[in-house]
């Protein structure tokens, strides 16, 4: 499948990522983008499945992640990507539609199927962390 690169400026913060630290650094600077995307993933989940007597908040110091998270809600509300258009450059930003757009999903999906085992799981893991942290 096609990905994003994130090759420009502007994701200098986001990915709180650097290639040329040491492994135990990149380690942590993962499980902290991994943890980041769970929260997010987590306040969604709870906004949908929220009933009207229900209210929560999430905070963070983290300047981002705050970011990133209004910018996802912004584009959760009007169903709309343009909220990226400026944040990423117009190479990612056309790929990005591309990949959400219809003509690239994917029937045969992984992922909540019988092949979803924790094996394959860890599989891919590994084989991520050796193409990440090398």
């Amino acid at each position: 499948g096609k990905y994003l690169k994130m090759t420009s400026a502007k994701y200098k913060k986001m990915m709180k990522y650097k290639p040329n630290d040491n492994i135990c650094k990149k380690k942590q600077q993962l499980h902290n983008m991994t943890w980041d995307l769970y929260l997010m993933k987590q306040y969604f989940k709870l906004w949908v499945e929220k009933n009207k007597s229900q209210e929560f908040i999430f905070a963070s110091d983290d300047k981002t992640f705050n970011k990133m998270l209004r910018k996802s809600i912004n584009i959760q509300r009007s169903q709309d990507f343009k909220y990226f258009r400026n944040t990423l450059d117009s190479t990612d930003y056309k790929n990005l539609i591309s990949l959400l757009s219809n003509e690239h999903m994917e029937t045969d999906r992984l992922y909540k199927s019988p092949k979803w085992t924790k094996e394959y799981r860890n599989n891919l893991i590994r084989d991520y962390e050796k193409d990440i942290l090398i």
